[in-house]
C-alpha cells in the first residue's frame, strides 16, 4: 500500500536511530615524526582529540572517461582523486617555544612545516626529502548520542600543505582563537566499528580488505 508523503510516522520508521548528528566525533593523529621533540609531539596528538572544533568526513571522486559514439556521448569510470582535508582548530594558548606557556598544536604544525621545507632555508630537514618520512595517518570517529562508535575513517599519508591564519582584531571579544589547517592526504579508507573495509563479494568468493 502506498504511503501518504505527510506521514510523519513512516518518515520517523524510516529515520529509526534518530540521525547521525555531526558534533560527535573525535579527530586523532597517528604516526611519528622525525625531528619534532616526541613530547610535543604527544602533547599535540592528545590536544587534536579534544580541540579540532570542525572537521570533514573525506571526499573522494571518480572521474568521468567520456567517449563518443554516433553524435552521443558515453561515459565510463575514470580515475580516483582524493580532496584535501581540511579541520579547524582551537588555539589553546600556546606558548611556542617561549618561557610563557608551554607548546601545542600550532607549534607542531608550524615544525611539521618547517621540517618538510624551511621557512627561512627553504631546505628539508635531513631525511624530509623521503615521503614517508613527513607522513601521518589521520582519523575521524563518529559516535552515537549514547557514545557508540558508528563509522571511522582513517586518511593515509597526509601532511600539512596549509598552516592558516589567525585572525586578530580588538573587536574580537568572547572569542577563542581559532585557525584551519589543510592536509593533503593520499587516499582514505571507510572503517565499520575500527575494522578495515571490507569490499563487498561479487559472486566469486568472499570480499577482501582494503590494503
Amino acid at each position: 500500500m502506498a504511503v501518504h508523503p505527510a506521514d510523519a510516522q513512516a518518515y520517523i520508521a524510516h529515520m529509526a536511530n534518530g540521525g547521525y548528528r555531526p558534533n560527535r566525533y573525535r579527530v586523532t593523529l597517528t604516526g611519528d615524526l622525525e625531528g619534532i621533540d616526541p613530547s610535543l609531539a604527544s602533547r599535540a596528538k592528545e590536544q587534536f582529540q579534544f580541540l579540532a572544533v570542525s572537521a570533514q568526513l573525506p571526499q573522494s571522486t571518480i572521474g568521468i572517461a567520456s567517449t563518443f559514439y554516433f553524435g552521443r556521448e558515453v561515459k565510463f569510470a575514470g580515475d580516483k582523486t582524493f580532496d584535501d582535508w581540511t579541520i579547524e582548530v582551537y588555539d589553546d594558548g600556546d606558548g611556542g617555544s617561549g618561557s610563557n606557556g608551554v607548546a601545542g598544536i600550532r607549534t607542531f604544525l608550524e615544525n611539521w612545516h618547517d621540517n618538510i621545507l624551511g621557512f627561512e632555508t627553504n631546505l628539508a630537514l635531513n631525511n624530509y626529502r623521503k615521503p614517508l618520512t613527513y607522513y601521518l595517518n589521520g582519523m575521524v570517529e563518529c559516535f552515537d548520542r549514547e557514545g557508540n562508535l558508528l563509522r571511522t575513517y582513517e586518511m593515509r599519508q597526509i601532511f600539512p600543505s596549509s598552516v592558516g591564519e589567525i585572525a586578530l582584531s580588538y573587536e574580537n571579544n568572547n572569542q577563542i582563537a581559532r585557525f584551519p589547517v589543510t592536509f593533503a592526504v593520499n587516499y582514505f579508507m571507510p572503517a565499520n566499528n575500527g575494522t578495515n573495509f571490507q569490499r563487498l563479494g561479487n559472486g566469486r568468493g568472499a570480499g577482501r580488505p582494503v590494503v
